[in-house]
């Protein structure tokens, strides 16, 4: 058991030193966008479910399959399957292969998840019924982005706009959102 865990323990070592060491933005690769994102989402894990793991674990006597614990490692699967494909998109970013095939699914992938979320917890938040934009703001636009990317990458695949790429390689295709 000892060798299999050091084992497991070292293989996420190693895998934490290599998207340590991807995670600069040069001028060879400027996914500052994605790597922005999974940076959030990963920190956003770590400070906020965690604690609340923990706190959650305390209240119910330390059983892991309580309501409230349960709800919790929910999200923070969630967040990590969101935190694994950003890492993907970022790799694609930095290659410039966002018009590849599963480029295009992952940001559509996102997009239309952080949609349905933002809509159903705007739906879920109102007083009376109504839509609380409040809630589902952050979420909306999380989703328009990578929406966005995804459309204009599928788009430039198609041949429907140009890719600028080709003529100038430090721009975006139009309609791309960059932070």
């Amino acid at each position: 058991f000892r060798e299999r865990a050091a084992g497991i323990a070292g293989e996420v070592a190693r895998g934490c030193r290599r998207i340590r060491e991807t995670l600069p933005v040069s001028e060879e690769r400027p996914a500052s966008a994605y790597r922005s994102f999974f940076i959030f989402s990963v920190i956003g894990n770590l400070f906020f479910n965690v604690p609340e793991l923990v706190f959650n674990l305390q209240n119910s006597g330390g059983r892991l399959f309580s309501l409230s614990a349960s709800l919790t490692v929910a999200s923070m699967a969630r967040l990590c399957l969101l935190s694994t494909l950003l890492l993907v998109l970022k790799d694609a970013a930095e290659r410039k292969r966002l018009e590849g095939s599963t480029a295009i699914k992952l940001n559509l992938l996102i997009g239309l998840w952080s949609l349905g979320v933002g809509v159903s917890q705007g739906l879920g938040g109102g007083p009376g019924g109504t839509f609380s934009v409040r809630r589902a703001a952050d979420k909306l636009l999380f989703g328009i982005v990578f929406l966005n990317n995804g459309a204009v990458s599928l788009l430039s695949r198609l041949g429907v706009i140009e890719n600028r790429e080709v003529t100038d390689p430090d721009a975006d295709p139009p309609l791309r959102i960059v932070f």
